[in-house]
């Protein structure tokens, strides 16, 4: 097997457009690319306010954190919506309603639900419904393989389609808990000096299992 010994890159690179593994949301992916590169050079959107929804693991936090990282003028992001207290949704639905009269400024807003499931403020939920809707899918099992690797890639490491195919088939298939297993992985693999391998990845999640059984035993 192809295999290569883990050396410390340090923490992989920030969430950007070009890191994120789109699988079927492309067309959400470009709207957002565009967005971006009309704000940047002063023109104004066809559409200035979006909601983006979808389940754990599907991607809303990396695009929410590519939007800003891109630094760009006038845009403003809010993550995890569905968690706001009624008192930031207030300000939000107001700051919703002060942007309307600004043609050169756009609100991208992300949440776990579609808006009408929403148990939010409903001015709040009416206004996230005006505009353009997306909603993420998860990654199928090419995409979420691809996006393993090249996860790994980012970290120094090669995993190799049987030690993904084995990732996917034995753990949870989110990428937040894929990419923690790859942090666990890259420090395992240094400490012990040897390479990423099967029974290395076997090792380190046997150990976590014992580990969590440990702690639930002590709890």
């Amino acid at each position: 097997m192809d295999a290569q010994l883990t050396l410390d890159f340090g923490p992989p690179p920030p969430p950007c457009f070009d890191n994120f593994v789109p699988g079927a949301n492309l067309e959400c992916l470009a709207t957002l690319r565009h967005l971006v590169q009309s704000l940047k050079h002063g023109e104004t959107p066809a559409q200035r306010f979006f909601y983006i929804w979808g389940p754990e693991g599907s991607g809303k936090s990396h695009l929410a954190g590519a939007l800003t990282a891109s630094q760009c003028p006038n845009l403003m992001v809010v993550d995890d919506v569905d968690r706001y207290s009624k008192g930031r949704q207030r300000t939000l639905f107001h700051r919703f309603n002060a942007l309307i009269d600004q043609p050169d400024h756009a609100l991208v807003v992300f949440g776990n639900q579609p808006p009408a499931r929403l148990k939010l403020l409903p001015e709040l939920v009416s206004r996230l419904s005006w505009g353009m809707v997306f909603s993420l899918q998860p990654l199928d099992d090419n995409a979420l393989a691809d996006a393993l690797e090249q996860s790994a890639r980012e970290r120094g490491l090669n995993l190799g389609q049987d030690l993904s195919t084995y990732l996917l088939r034995h753990t949870r298939r989110d990428m937040a808990s894929l990419k923690t297993i790859l942090d666990g992985l890259d420090r395992l693999a240094w400490a012990r000096k040897k390479p990423l391998t099967l029974p290395l990845l076997k090792d380190y999640l046997q150990s976590q299992r014992q580990a969590g059984e440990e702690g639930k035993a002590e709890g």
